[in-house]
């Protein structure tokens, strides 16, 4: 069965936005409706590749193929197939899997028929939600699934104008803290150019499973030239505009 990697967070009427606690009630989004896919969107997803090979990422390795999905919604449609796929051994429903529906997701393992996705989770930041779910519980918009998934060009990083994007979380201590215990077997730790782009937006290069590589430009970094770096998966969030 799936497991989140974090439990669930204490359930209430209001959900804070990532980043500075002080902020007023008003920022609260009861409905956790924001930065999900629209229904157009979510009804053309192209499923997952059935016949994408296992493969568990690691810290030495690029991820091959397609690593960032689109999570199925609504929470019914998620549910039904969570218990029902892989037909041989169903994975499962979590009541937290409700927080992953219709929003992006990176992809840090494949196998049997299932995707291990971590999903950023706005009720915790920085403590993301992952799960195992069935192929079929997760997909792309039509301008992605256009592109060959030829080793990560189907994340645009092969020159093509579909190009993942990610932001910092905006919380500098957070992020700090991330960086210097993520992961664990290998911290990818805090520097001053990490620093410079918390709270910004950069495309998505990368991904070795628990880590991902982000290029930032001038604007975003305050330096002359891009700037590509390695952050832990818990301190970002995948952005990419839906349209």
């Amino acid at each position: 069965s799936s497991s989140p990697l974090h439990p669930q967070a204490p359930q209430g009427s209001g959900v804070k936005i990532e980043g500075d606690q002080s902020r007023p009630s008003s920022d609260v989004h009861p409905d956790l409706d924001y930065d999900r896919a629209p229904p157009d969107v979510v009804a053309a997803l192209v499923p997952a590749d059935p016949d994408e090979r296992d493969e568990k990422c690691s810290l030495l390795q690029p991820r091959r193929g397609r690593w960032v999905y689109a999570v199925r919604g609504p929470p019914s449609e998620l549910q039904r197939l969570c218990e029902s796929r892989p037909a041989a051994k169903p994975v499962g429903w979590l009541q937290s899997m409700r927080h992953a529906c219709d929003r992006w997701g990176l992809v840090t393992a494949t196998r049997a028929s299932c995707v291990e996705v971590c999903v950023h989770n706005p009720s915790t930041p920085g403590r993301p939600l992952t799960f195992w779910l069935p192929r079929e519980a997760v997909g792309l918009p039509p301008r992605f699934a256009a592109v060959d998934a030829d080793g990560n060009g189907s994340n645009g990083s092969n020159g093509s104008d579909v190009v993942h994007r990610a932001r910092v979380l905006d919380d500098r201590a957070m992020v700090e803290t991330l960086c210097n215990t993520k992961p664990e077997e290998s911290p990818v730790t805090f520097v001053k150019s990490i620093a410079l782009v918390v709270g910004k937006e950069g495309d998505l290069l990368e991904s070795r499973g628990n880590i991902v590589k982000l290029r930032f430009s001038p604007e975003a970094s305050g330096k002359p030239d891009d700037v590509e770096l390695w952050l832990p998966k818990e301190a970002v969030v995948i952005c990419t505009p839906w349209k």
